[in-house]
């Protein structure tokens, strides 16, 4: 599961070896080309993330989408406490 995984994240943090950077790098590049890239006027958008793999990654993530003429917004760890905050606050 992704949760499964995500729980490397942080160790992978830790580990500054270059196939590590290489191989998050590609992973990324190929969720940009498959997955953002398709959608029609992406590149006049900021683009947010959620999850360890993003938050930990973020530095690499950024290159991968400045690279690709995308910007990054904001990256969140853990989304829950904004999505509290934002429900215990919204205005009806």
């Amino acid at each position: 599961s992704n949760a499964y995984i995500a729980s490397f994240a942080s160790f992978l943090a830790k580990k500054d070896h270059e196939w590590k950077h290489l191989l998050i790098q590609n992973v990324f590049q190929e969720f940009v080309e498959q997955k953002l890239l398709p959608i029609p006027h992406i590149s006049s958008k900021e683009i947010h993330f959620v999850g360890s793999i993003a938050h930990f990654h973020s530095d690499i993530l950024e290159n991968v989408l400045k690279s690709n003429a995308l910007h990054l917004g904001s990256v969140l760890q853990k989304p829950l406490e904004k999505l509290i905050y934002f429900h215990n606050h919204q205005i009806l």
